[in-house]
């Protein structure tokens, strides 16, 4: 069942990069993807919501000022 989770997650992941290189996105909406995907990920590999939206916030936030 941890595969399927983790290819459903890679196959959502790989959409989502090809239409941010299409349609050529800004790097706040990458950074909102990004944070979207990441607590996606995290949840599913078991941190709790609150620690996730952390960390993925912070992830966000770098991309955000391209640091």
């Amino acid at each position: 069942m941890q595969q399927s989770g983790l290819r459903f997650w890679l196959g959502l992941y790989q959409v989502l990069m090809s239409n941010a290189i299409e349609r050529r996105i800004d790097r706040a909406e990458a950074a909102r993807r990004l944070e979207e995907m990441l607590v996606l990920a995290l949840t599913g590999l078991g941190l709790s919501a609150i620690d996730a939206a952390g960390y993925a916030s912070t992830s966000a936030e770098a991309l955000r000022l391209g640091d």
